[in-house]
Protein backbone atom coordinates (compact mmCIF):
# COMPACT_ATOMS: atom_id res chain seq x y z
CA UNK A 1 0.00 0.00 0.00
CA UNK A 2 1.17 3.50 -0.71
CA UNK A 3 3.55 2.76 -3.56
CA UNK A 4 3.26 1.84 -7.20
CA UNK A 5 4.40 -1.67 -8.23
CA UNK A 6 7.64 -0.27 -9.64
CA UNK A 7 8.46 1.08 -6.18
CA UNK A 8 8.23 -2.24 -4.34
CA UNK A 9 11.90 -2.09 -3.37
CA UNK A 10 11.09 1.03 -1.35
CA UNK A 11 9.05 -0.98 1.15
CA UNK A 12 5.39 -1.40 0.35
CA UNK A 13 3.04 -3.14 2.71
CA UNK A 14 0.62 -5.76 1.34
CA UNK A 15 -2.95 -5.03 2.41
CA UNK A 16 -6.05 -7.18 1.99
CA UNK A 17 -9.17 -5.29 0.94
CA UNK A 18 -12.49 -6.99 1.57
CA UNK A 19 -15.34 -6.47 -0.90
CA UNK A 20 -17.00 -3.06 -0.52
CA UNK A 21 -19.41 -0.75 -2.31
CA UNK A 22 -18.35 2.69 -3.47
CA UNK A 23 -20.45 5.39 -5.11
CA UNK A 24 -19.87 5.92 -8.82
CA UNK A 25 -19.58 9.66 -8.30
CA UNK A 26 -18.90 12.18 -5.59
CA UNK A 27 -21.69 13.48 -3.35
CA UNK A 28 -23.16 16.53 -5.06
CA UNK A 29 -24.14 19.89 -3.62
CA UNK A 30 -27.76 18.97 -4.34
CA UNK A 31 -27.51 15.79 -2.24
CA UNK A 32 -25.55 17.46 0.54
CA UNK A 33 -27.85 20.49 0.63
CA UNK A 34 -30.79 18.14 1.30
CA UNK A 35 -28.84 16.81 4.30
CA UNK A 36 -28.16 20.37 5.51
CA UNK A 37 -31.84 21.30 5.25
CA UNK A 38 -32.96 18.13 7.03
CA UNK A 39 -30.44 18.50 9.88
CA UNK A 40 -30.49 22.30 10.23
CA UNK A 41 -26.83 22.66 9.25
CA UNK A 42 -25.38 25.57 7.33
CA UNK A 43 -24.72 24.84 3.67
CA UNK A 44 -21.05 24.76 2.69
CA UNK A 45 -19.67 27.51 0.46
CA UNK A 46 -19.29 26.82 -3.25
CA UNK A 47 -16.85 29.73 -3.80
CA UNK A 48 -18.79 30.81 -6.88
CA UNK A 49 -18.32 27.50 -8.74
CA UNK A 50 -22.01 26.66 -8.55
CA UNK A 51 -23.99 24.03 -6.70
CA UNK A 52 -26.48 21.52 -8.12
CA UNK A 53 -24.77 18.47 -9.57
CA UNK A 54 -21.22 19.67 -8.85
CA UNK A 55 -19.27 17.70 -6.20
CA UNK A 56 -19.69 19.22 -2.75
CA UNK A 57 -16.66 21.01 -1.27
CA UNK A 58 -15.85 22.62 2.09
CA UNK A 59 -17.09 19.64 4.14
CA UNK A 60 -15.03 18.40 7.08
CA UNK A 61 -14.68 14.77 8.17
CA UNK A 62 -17.21 15.09 11.00
CA UNK A 63 -19.85 16.47 8.65
CA UNK A 64 -19.04 13.69 6.15
CA UNK A 65 -19.66 10.93 8.70
CA UNK A 66 -22.86 12.68 9.85
CA UNK A 67 -23.96 12.73 6.19
CA UNK A 68 -23.24 8.99 5.94
CA UNK A 69 -25.42 8.28 8.98
CA UNK A 70 -28.21 10.50 7.63
CA UNK A 71 -28.10 8.76 4.25
CA UNK A 72 -28.19 5.37 6.01
CA UNK A 73 -31.29 6.45 7.96
CA UNK A 74 -33.02 7.54 4.73
CA UNK A 75 -32.55 4.08 3.24
CA UNK A 76 -33.35 2.14 6.43
CA UNK A 77 -29.78 0.93 6.78
CA UNK A 78 -27.86 0.52 10.01
CA UNK A 79 -25.73 3.54 10.83
CA UNK A 80 -22.00 2.84 10.71
CA UNK A 81 -20.85 5.72 12.90
CA UNK A 82 -21.59 6.39 16.56
CA UNK A 83 -21.03 10.10 17.15
CA UNK A 84 -20.64 11.17 20.79
CA UNK A 85 -21.02 14.95 21.01
CA UNK A 86 -20.33 15.17 24.76
CA UNK A 87 -17.32 17.41 25.54
CA UNK A 88 -14.90 16.34 22.79
CA UNK A 89 -16.51 14.83 19.71
CA UNK A 90 -15.76 11.12 19.58
CA UNK A 91 -16.60 8.95 16.59
CA UNK A 92 -16.49 5.17 16.61
CA UNK A 93 -17.17 2.90 13.68
CA UNK A 94 -19.25 -0.28 13.56
CA UNK A 95 -17.53 -2.07 10.67
CA UNK A 96 -20.21 -4.78 10.54
CA UNK A 97 -23.03 -2.27 9.89
CA UNK A 98 -24.34 -2.19 6.33
CA UNK A 99 -24.92 1.56 6.12
CA UNK A 100 -23.08 4.30 4.30
CA UNK A 101 -19.51 5.06 5.35
CA UNK A 102 -16.35 6.66 4.08
CA UNK A 103 -13.83 4.36 2.39
CA UNK A 104 -10.70 3.40 4.28
CA UNK A 105 -7.35 4.52 2.92
CA UNK A 106 -6.75 1.05 1.46
CA UNK A 107 -10.21 0.95 -0.16
CA UNK A 108 -9.73 4.41 -1.64
CA UNK A 109 -6.34 3.46 -3.07
CA UNK A 110 -7.71 0.19 -4.48
CA UNK A 111 -10.63 2.02 -6.13
CA UNK A 112 -8.40 4.81 -7.45
CA UNK A 113 -6.22 2.18 -9.11
CA UNK A 114 -9.32 0.57 -10.63
CA UNK A 115 -8.79 -2.67 -8.70
CA UNK A 116 -5.22 -3.16 -9.86
CA UNK A 117 -2.18 -3.61 -7.65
Amino acid sequence: MGAAPADEAQGTCPVRVNPFWLGKKEVTFFEYDLFCAATNRPKPADHGWGRGERPVIEVDWYDAVAYCNWRSQLEDLQEVYVIDMESDVKVTCNWSAKGYRLPTEAEWEYAARAGTV
